[in-house]
């Protein structure tokens, strides 16, 4: 893989071991790279007023386009990019610099070249979580899936891979990174604790050393954008969610230049809601912001509003259950998730400070937002004992993205909208999948056993079909909406009996 560090021209970087504490200066300039070659040339426009930063202090371009700061070793040196402003790469964190190796007080010179782009008001990306490859099958599942459909679509300006992009295996990781080189949009990715390279003090240096930074920031149209590390390790492979001191002043001093009334996301691996110190982050933040936090980690699709203006939405994995399950078509096992969703990512589109967001089943046509499972339609559910309890007339919905703030109404055969009940019950497409595990029915061969269990699923929401319905087909309309960007309908028809 070619190293995104050749378009920073580094000179000096010197070899030596890491050493605890150590630190260099780096000085340079930023400048507009109007040919594209990535070398300073005579006549280019040098840029002031751009932002620079080791992760922790943020300093700004002088009227010359120079800087200097002092960077920990471990630590990436990086712009946060103005809205109008872009790197030449197509893993754009691929392009800051690592600076993982050199010889404490050697001051280093990097030239950094921008490009010029148009800021969009409106845009939309893809945020996509735990593709998780263990091997090269895997590699191949992710393939043939989900960076097939990407390379399909044309409407992304952008994704953001939150995190776990191989499964304890650093030596896979270029092949990630080579896919996303083939991607029609560029990418921007997170950093999550199977990213991480357990025996060295910063394990997070095997994930710079391809892409460039573990946390950073940057604009995007009237949206700033804020990428955390919250993989703490306690040595070894054990972990938790915490953002470290260093990253809690960079977002202080990030902030300072952003202005009160702009969107803010917040990208990290682990959900903010297992994070130790996220207090820590929102008195940073304040009352006022209004912040979408993006996370990936716990292969289900989960939402929480942490206040009138924080939310935060799980966007679930990719890989789904760890790419387990029976195969289907195409020899790709189905992983469905925990709490019943399908492999997925999420569209995000943004509009000003507004945003709404829509859930993606790979493969998947993408009206479908959620699985309606209406009792007694397929004698398979008869044999599973989670299902037979249930009331002959329920019906359950999984509304993919649903929240403790969602409201689901049910209208059937035209008679009018019935608010439904949130419930917490295992989603019945898992129940199913559970009993013929338990009866040795899954997995066939060559399938792997579905790493899925009899727990609940936390957007569910259920009613009831009356017993007066006349006629052989009836028809179910939904409808989900809550005020932090979700609004899906769906339907289907069933048998009355």
């Amino acid at each position: 893989m070619i190293r995104y560090c050749l378009f920073w021209v580094a000179i000096l970087f010197c070899q030596s071991f890491l050493v605890k504490g150590q630190s260099t200066y780096v000085s340079g300039r930023v400048y507009w790279d109007k040919n594209g070659n990535s070398i300073y040339d005579k006549g280019e426009r040098l840029l002031k007023n751009i932002p620079l930063s080791n992760g922790d202090t943020i300093v700004v371009s002088n009227r010359k386009g120079e800087f200097e700061l002092r960077v920990p070793l471990g630590s990436s040196l990086f712009p946060i990019l103005p809205s109008k402003y872009d790197v030449p790469v197509k893993i754009k964190n691929a392009a800051f610099s690592y600076l993982g190796r050199f010889v404490e007080d050697t001051v280093l010179s990097i030239s950094i070249p921008l490009i010029e782009v148009e800021p969009k008001n409106k845009f939309r990306i893809g945020a996509i979580g735990d593709v998780q490859i263990d091997n090269l099958q895997e590699a191949s599942y992710a393939s043939k899936t989900l960076m097939k459909e990407l390379l399909s679509r044309n409407d992304l300006d952008f994704h953001i891979f939150l995190g776990d992009l191989v499964n304890s295996d650093s030596q896979l990781e270029p092949f990630i990174a080579n896919m996303l080189e083939q991607l029609n949009a560029p990418s921007w990715t997170v950093y999550g604790n199977h990213d991480r390279n357990y025996h060295t003090e910063h394990q997070d240096s095997t994930f710079n050393s391809f892409f460039g930074a573990s946390h950073y920031a940057f604009n995007y149209g009237d949206v700033h954008f804020i990428v955390l590390n919250n993989v703490w390790s306690e040595g070894g492979r054990s972990y938790f969610g915490f953002i470290s001191p260093e990253q809690i002043r960079f977002v202080k001093n990030d902030l300072s230049l952003v202005p009160e009334n702009k969107l803010v996301v917040i990208c990290q691996h682990i959900p903010m809601t297992h994070t130790r110190n996220k207090e820590d982050l929102f008195s940073v933040i304040g009352a006022s912001r209004k912040v979408l936090i993006l996370t990936g980690h716990t292969h289900r699709v989960g939402r929480h509003i942490f206040s009138d203006n924080i939310a935060e939405l799980g966007v679930g994995a990719s890989c789904g259950s760890w790419w387990t399950g029976e195969r289907y078509l195409y020899g790709v096992p189905h992983a469905l998730m925990q709490d019943g969703s399908p492999r997925n990512y999420f569209t995000i589109d943004f509009d000003g400070s507004d945003y709404s967001f829509r859930f993606k089943g790979i493969g998947m046509d993408a009206s479908q937002q959620m699985n309606i499972w209406v009792n007694g339609q397929d004698t398979i559910d008869t044999k599973v004992e989670m299902l037979q309890k249930l009331d002959k007339n329920c019906v359950v919905v999984n509304v993919y993205a649903g929240s403790e703030h969602t409201k689901v109404y049910m209208n059937i055969n035209n008679q009018g909208w019935q608010a439904m009940e949130r419930i917490k019950m295992t989603a019945p497409e898992v129940a199913r999948i559970v009993a013929m595990n338990r009866s040795d029915v899954f997995p066939t061969k060559f399938s792997r056993r579905a790493a899925l269990r009899s727990s609940g699923s936390p957007h569910l929401w259920m009613g009831n079909i009356p017993d007066t319905l006349q006629g052989k087909i009836g028809k179910i309309d939904i409808k989900a909406f809550d005020d932090y960007g979700l609004e899906v309908t769906d339907h289907t028809l069933f048998l009355i009996k």
